[in-house]
């Protein structure tokens, strides 16, 4: 028996557990087999935790949380069998070498499925060619091809033209883990841009020359609004970002950045976020109460 916890619904169910497939109850309507059945299916990546709860007078409860905010309670009659069932999916959820994962053992049934490489679904020059951008005042820059100037790029980047590759280097020198701005959304309207980047290893009083530089030439990649103040977004608050400065990273210094308008968002670091998320999941199992 499965009991939804969002749903606060029990349903009579047949649990298959095996390694290839995902985790699947099926159900029967009227206890009648020649019925419709329906099934759920949970993969073993997206189980996020499991605990057995305390005996009930129907059964052994393993409670199973998923990464999806799916939460489902699994009745099982006998103890052995919740045991068995815990190991099992403990097991499938926790794959010890990569080759173990469900994306590596999948196999299509069906011909209109294939198979290819997958770092080839998604070409990065493809995609920024796709938005249009005038080749006047942008350009697709190789200047990451080995990955040597940031490890979480892609090999190539769109940059203003009349940057210089020491002007990027140097700027990604000054940013986080080499995370220089670059093109994320062109406009073409009205020629609007969004650049991303990391925060500035600026701490207390460092700046970077390339690095302002670079900005100025971000602003005049429009030439309808070059004269408009640059708007740089730091999505913390900003509390948190002169804290960041002890660490020798910080913010953009607005003496030093005088021609930019700086917004912050307030947005609160992963785990308060974290525990924020888990708060409103919990207080979503009672509404059905």
């Amino acid at each position: 028996m499965v009991k939804q916890r969002l749903l606060r619904e029990s349903i009579a169910c047949r649990l298959a557990l095996q390694q290839l497939p995902p985790l699947i109850y099926s159900t029967a309507e009227a206890n009648d087999i020649d019925c419709h059945q329906t099934q759920t299916k949970i993969l073993h990546m997206h189980i996020s935790s499991m605990e057995r709860l305390q005996l009930t007078t129907a059964g052994f409860p393993l409670y199973i949380q998923c990464k999806t905010f799916q939460c489902i309670t699994v009745l099982i009659p006998r103890e052995k069998d919740c045991q068995e069932v815990h190991a099992i999916l403990e097991k499938y959820s926790r794959a010890m070498r990569l080759e173990d994962l469900y994306a590596f053992t999948y196999q299509p049934s069906c011909d209109a499925f294939y198979q290819v490489a997958g770092w080839a679904l998604y070409d990065t020059q493809t995609e920024y060619l796709r938005m249009e951008f005038p080749e006047k005042h942008w350009c697709i820059s190789l200047i990451n091809k080995n990955y040597e100037i940031c490890d979480t790029y892609p090999k190539c980047v769109a940059v203003p033209r009349s940057a210089t590759t020491p002007l990027l280097v140097g700027s990604s020198k000054f940013r986080s883990h080499g995370r220089l701005p670059v093109l994320c959304y062109y406009y073409k309207h009205n020629q609007a841009t969004i650049m991303r980047c990391s925060q500035p290893l600026s701490g207390f009083s460092a700046h970077c020359l390339e690095d302002e530089q670079l900005l100025h030439c971000i602003r005049k990649t429009n030439p309808t609004h070059s004269s408009a103040p640059l708007c740089i977004v730091d999505t913390r608050p900003a509390v948190n970002s002169a804290v960041c400065r002890v660490t020798v990273t910080g913010s953009e210094n607005a003496n030093i950045y005088s021609d930019f308008k700086f917004v912050f968002l307030s947005i609160e670091n992963i785990h308060v976020m974290r525990d924020s998320l888990h708060k409103l999941v919990e207080g979503m199992k009672y509404i059905a109460q």
